[in-house]
């Protein structure tokens, strides 16, 4: 068993080690970049290319068809499958991008926004060049390459930032963001295809077609039902509300789900290979699971208890008067979101269980309820949409927590008891930072007081505990050979 652990813990390390040298040389750069575009690009320009989301969202659910998942869950896979899901994904795309191509035009009325029919037909082309490059990524994932990704994202983002801060600069407004995805899409698609050892071969299986398709089909009928229902909002938003309004309102959703973004860019891509690489052994796999939502609630709750609570100053200073009314948006939509990254755990240790009926059954579930809230909210205000998402939010917990306890046997009372003491210790903690908030200062001395002065508070009663998360993630911070020699911890 701890020989195991120790595997694990050392892939675990390895990956987070490539995320965290990602985040720690990007995120600065790109938290800077961000506030340039919002400060460049009104709200309007913001909705307008939100507007599309829904469809090509949509699209990619039938494009991948849960394939990737599928095939990063296979141990012995073979060329044959990986060409398979290759040729599927091309042919999928190709007829899907022809689709979305030739609607631009019913898109462009349907918004009355004339702008759609380019930027439409522009993403298309863009999804169907990305299809030939997805099984390449997913066979990185699958090797438990971590490194290679981690670089790619950073060049990819270090070339497409000038070119997108030029073009805001020069006034192209959402042609900008477009520049953007354009610049990154092609740059890494030639990348991974110049760098990568695998490459299609004219190869059909039937048998492992249907074998991805038995198990990745439910996941499109999840994501499908998902992509429907969670964008409802912005269809109806776009549609009956001014642009900019959708504009706030994905702002707001975009900066409630970063502390989740933040840690889950780290864990995500690592967690899933790893669970699928030990999915034979239920009380290891298990146990594993059950450490990564420790500490990432540990890490996720702070943070987001940390935005709520200083959200008006963050956005006062970062994004300027324009983007004042997302303080309320922000302020609920990130109470509603703080457990979206357990909900996504237990999810991920359904499908290495060979479970993806599951989440599609709770996610129907679920979005039948939010659905019927969420209707008439729609005709009320987008405030009133906000509130929805957290009412419903407890629900999703609750169904999945409960759903996941059946097929893995982990008991929803030892689940509320990994993740209740974080959340209720980060609330607490939050409390100086509310108040600094509120107080006459600055923007930038009540974010950097609130700050330093909740999460000291919140570290020291942890350590004061000697709780086993923080203990964790200090030993993987001071195993890794980015941290100062005078603080490594070796073994004798």
């Amino acid at each position: 068993m701890l020989r195991y652990m120790g595997r694990v813990r050392e892939e675990t390390v390895r990956g987070l080690k490539w995320g965290v040298l990602q985040k720690f040389t990007m995120q600065p750069i790109q938290f800077i970049y961000g506030i340039l575009l919002a400060r460049l690009i009104t709200p309007e320009d913001f909705g307008i290319l939100g507007l599309t989301g829904v469809f090509f969202a949509i699209a990619g659910q039938i494009q991948n068809c849960g394939f990737g998942a599928a095939l990063i869950r296979k141990q012995d896979r073979t060329d044959a499958d990986c060409s398979t899901v290759f040729w599927y994904n091309v042919l999928a795309s190709a007829i899907l991008s022809s689709v979305l191509f030739l609607s631009a035009p019913l898109l462009a009325d349907f918004y009355n926004q004339p702008a759609l029919l380019n930027i439409t037909r522009v993403s298309s082309l863009l999804m169907f060049l990305g299809s030939t490059g997805s099984v390449h990524w997913s066979l990185y994932s699958a090797r438990r390459d971590f490194k290679t990704p981690a670089i790619v994202g950073m060049v990819n983002t270090l070339i497409a930032m000038p070119f997108t801060i030029w073009a805001a600069f020069s006034g192209w407004g959402y042609w900008a963001l477009m520049l953007q995805g354009i610049i990154s899409g092609l740059l890494g698609l030639i990348i991974v295809w110049v760098i990568s050892p695998w490459r299609p071969r004219l190869l059909w299986s039937n048998q492992s077609f249907k074998e991805f398709f038995l198990f990745g089909y439910k996941l499109v009928l999840r994501g499908f039902s998902f992509t429907i229902f969670n964008n409802i909002r912005t269809l109806t938003i776009g549609k009956f509300y001014h642009p900019s309004a959708l504009g706030e309102f994905e702002r707001a959703n975009h900066m409630a789900y970063l502390p989740n973004t933040w840690i889950n860019s780290l864990l995500g891509s690592v967690t899933y290979p790893i669970l699928a690489s030990i999915q034979h052994d239920r009380s290891r796999l298990n146990l594993v699971y059950r450490k990564y939502i420790r500490i990432t609630c540990m890490c996720i709750f702070m943070g987001s208890t940390l935005l709520i609570a200083l959200c008006e100053p963050i956005i006062s200073l970062l994004y300027g008067p324009q983007w004042k009314n997302c303080v309320p948006y922000v302020q609920i939509l990130t109470w509603a979101v703080m457990t979206y990254h357990i909900v996504e755990l237990n999810n991920n240790l359904l499908l290495v269980n060979g479970r993806s009926d599951v989440p599609l059954k709770v996610d129907l579930c679920k979005q039948f309820i939010h659905l019927t809230f969420m209707i008439p909210a729609l005709f009320i205000s987008v405030k009133a949409v906000c509130y929805v998402a957290l009412i419903t939010s407890p629900i999703n917990l609750a169904l999945t927590l409960y759903c996941s306890s059946r097929v893995t046997g982990l008991g929803i009372r030892n689940q509320f008891s990994d993740f209740m003491p974080y959340f209720l210790l980060s609330t607490l903690c939050a409390l100086p930072a509310y108040v600094t908030s509120i107080c006459p200062l600055h923007d930038a001395l009540k974010i950097l007081l609130g700050t330093s002065t909740s999460a000291a508070l919140y570290i020291f009663i942890l350590h004061t505990k000697k709780d086993d998360s923080l203990q964790e993630l200090l030993l993987y911070i001071r195993t890794s050979r980015f941290c100062p020699s005078r603080f490594r911890y070796t073994q004798s």
